[in-house]
């Protein structure tokens, strides 16, 4: 749809509904009784005068619209693939088993009088008949992995990631040693752990399977997916009031990045440059600077002198997040960083910095006595003590 713009685009797709409106009434005249009432209301005789068989046709009409509306919104869009299936492997079949369904009742009719509930009782059972069939003979085979072939390495075949056959075999983790007491313990991860995979552990194993559905389970299935578009129509429609109001957005929201500080006011960033080396987009540029005793801008031997993210390339991944070893770089929930220059996308360092809180002191200032960075790193450093405070105000 590149090629098409304003209005045009508006034409093209407001011929769509063009269409469905043409379809929706050609159904209506030959399989829903055109301008008739329906069923059982056809019997009342003044319902099939006057305008009345224009409204049953406009009502009629929108049924088949809101039909086609509802498998639009439930099924989205279909691959060709899906289309062929659907058309030469349900469809068709369909069309002529009814045609052939047409022709026996016809071909009864003339010959033998049959009262109409045991007419309709047969075509009933027969119709029951041939779904139990289709369901029956059409099972889908579970997908398997191929077998391996005769030069597939004796390792490869073990594997459970076999399916992937340019993927190396895993090497085997040793134990790891304990941590030494003096380096800060890694976080623990809450997410749930996958168990390990011993030896025995086969491809079939690994394969991912449904939970057995049952016979009702199965024939219900495909109209599941319309009774949860159904139940989303009366659901009350959510309006966000932005700008009026704040957008509300996700916890874990990938927004502006921000360096943070420690608690008594120096940087956290040490200018190891590795969020910049992780950027998948080259958009960080760190440029470091060591730390003088007149000048201590972080909890280290370096800082980050210079510190910049275009926004322009950033595409809010999070890598540089992960790569950060001392957490200095974290991400907000700010998205509104819109500009009207290139120029003001590109961020320094000011621009990143956290503000200083209530107790910090400004950056350049001396560490705490007797505390170095893995302290720092561990949380033990509170706030900004008196030596600290007695430096700063001789100096500024």
């Amino acid at each position: 749809m590149t090629e098409y713009s304003s209005m045009k685009f508006g034409w093209y797709y407001l011929s769509e509904y063009v269409n469905m409106l043409n379809v929706s009434a050609v159904a209506t005249t030959m399989f829903a009784g055109g301008w008739h009432a329906p069923w059982p209301l056809s019997h009342i005789e003044f319902l099939n005068s006057g305008w009345w068989g224009l409204l049953w046709f406009f009502l009629k009409i929108w049924f088949f619209m809101f039909l086609m509306i509802w498998t639009r919104a439930t099924l989205l869009r279909f691959r060709y693939d899906q289309f062929m299936n659907l058309g030469w492997k349900r469809l068709m079949p369909i069309a002529l088993g009814w045609l052939v369904l047409v022709a026996l009742v016809r071909g009864i009719t003339q010959f033998v009088q049959l009262p109409n509930h045991v007419l309709f009782g047969g075509v009933g059972v027969l119709f029951l008949i041939a779904l139990a069939i289709i369901w029956l003979t059409d099972k889908s085979e579970p997908r398997r992995s191929p077998p391996p072939s005769a030069n597939t390495p004796a390792s490869r075949t073990d594997s459970p990631f076999r399916r992937c056959p340019d993927r190396p075999p895993l090497p085997r983790r040793e134990a790891s040693p304990p941590l030494r007491a003096s380096w800060p313990r890694p976080r623990q991860s809450t997410a749930r752990r996958s168990p390990p995979m011993s030896e025995k552990t086969t491809d079939e194993e690994m394969l991912f399977e449904h939970d057995p559905k049952g016979a009702f389970a199965q024939f219900v299935a495909p109209m599941a997916g319309y009774g949860v578009t159904m139940a989303s129509f009366f659901r009350p429609t959510v309006t966000e009031q932005y700008p009026r109001e704040p957008a509300r957005v996700m916890p874990r929201f990938h927004g502006r990045h921000q360096l943070n500080r420690y608690d008594d006011g120096l940087e956290k960033c040490v200018g190891c440059e590795l969020c910049a080396w992780a950027c998948p987009a080259d958009a960080i540029f760190v440029e470091a600077a060591s730390n003088t005793p007149e000048e201590q801008y972080s909890a280290g031997e370096r800082y980050g002198r210079v510190y910049q993210i275009n926004y322009l390339r950033c595409i809010f991944c999070g890598m540089c997040i992960e790569a950060c070893p001392t957490r200095a770089l974290t991400m907000t929930n700010d998205f509104e960083i819109a500009k009207y220059t290139r120029e003001d996308d590109i961020y320094e360092k000011e621009d990143l910095l956290v503000p200083l809180a209530d107790g910090m002191l400004a950056a350049p200032h001396p560490m705490v006595e007797g505390k170095n960075d893995i302290d720092y790193y561990r949380g033990e450093v509170t706030g900004p003590t008196a030596a600290q405070v007695d430096w700063v105000a001789s100096r500024r």
